[in-house]
């Protein structure tokens, strides 16, 4: 807890309480608060950050403290916050930060993230909040989008196997390789084989590549992480912060049309991306999705063995 989040709490409670708490020394106070109160930090690749941040627009008043978020949604500005739910008093502290130091402005990978802390209590109201938020949505999948000054979450409907026009026995195929990926962690360990799966969709435009990727992340509930590589100020190093940092039990990642994925302006290199998806910092349990109208156009060393392991071809 920073001092300046001790102060601001300190002077909400004196608010709430109207006792002169402010006189108590600041490291007095904070070690009270810890123990007798609970807190949450929410980060913006979290599957439930959108979840959390709509808790915190319905509890604050948007009239002053406003601004339009990517999806030209009117959301809560980055600052301090104090409230009371359902009889407890709940601080948070919204904060947008540039993640290399410099101003967001300047094409930087900015992140947001949300502190909660409940002032002499537990923050079930949150959480219960956000609960029945989620469940409101069951019949949604998240999309998490990559770009250069930030994490774009938005919720699209689910998409079932049986809309899917493809063979019965190849969209099978597809579906118990994944199902034996998601279920052999330990088999690949005791092999000392990277917990990895690459599946490459190949074929005519048209031809439902992006609804299978949908049908599989409504299958298995996972949200669907979309890589950008059309951005130029997304670079190597914001890629390979992108992958680590969302929930790999609980994502798909996809490249689309990577045949056209690199350009003039593309900011990721070739050899950032297979580094990203086969190097030594990549993670454990990625299963990765990349979707080509045109397979010969494809860098031979981004589908050999190891990256992709399975090569579909969907036609009509």
């Amino acid at each position: 807890m920073t001092i300046e989040d001790i102060s601001i709490i300190l002077l909400a409670v004196h608010q709430a309480v109207g006792s002169p708490i402010s006189s108590i020394p600041k490291h007095l106070f904070a070690a009270a608060v810890d123990r007798c109160s609970s807190s949450v930090l929410i980060d913006d690749y979290h599957t439930d950050y959108c979840l959390f941040s709509e808790y915190l627009d319905d509890h604050v008043s948007k009239k002053d403290n406003n601004f339009y978020d990517e999806t030209g949604k009117l959301t809560i500005s980055p600052g301090y916050y104090f409230f009371r739910d359902s009889g407890r008093w709940i601080y948070a502290h919204k904060l947008r930060s540039s993640s290399e130091g410099g101003s967001l402005e300047g094409g930087k990978l900015y992140s947001e993230t949300i502190f909660f802390r409940s002032i002499f209590g537990n923050l079930d109201p949150v959480f219960e909040a956000v609960k029945y938020k989620k469940e409101t949505k069951l019949d949604q999948t998240i999309c998490i989008t990559n770009s250069a000054y930030d994490w774009l979450q938005v919720y699209r409907n689910k998409r079932s196997l049986s809309s899917i026009f493809i063979p019965q026995e190849q969209l099978s195929e597809i579906i118990n390789v994944i199902e034996s990926f998601r279920g052999n962690e330990a088999w690949y360990a005791s092999l000392g084989i990277p917990y990895r799966l690459g599946i490459l969709l190949e074929g005519p435009p048209g031809s439902g590549k992006s609804s299978i990727i949908k049908a599989i992340a409504s299958t298995f509930d996972l949200s669907i992480n979309r890589i950008i590589l059309s951005d130029k100020d997304f670079k190597d190093g914001e890629l390979e912060q992108f992958i680590n940092k969302c929930d790999k039990n609980e994502s798909v990642y996809i490249i689309e049309d990577v045949d056209r994925a690199f350009g003039p302006n593309t900011g990721v290199t070739m050899s950032g991306l297979l580094n990203a998806i086969d190097g030594i910092s990549s993670p454990d349990g990625f299963l990765f999705i990349m979707t080509t109208n045109y397979v010969e156009k494809l860098d031979p060393a981004l589908i050999r063995k190891g990256r992709i392991d399975k090569i579909f071809h969907i036609g009509f």
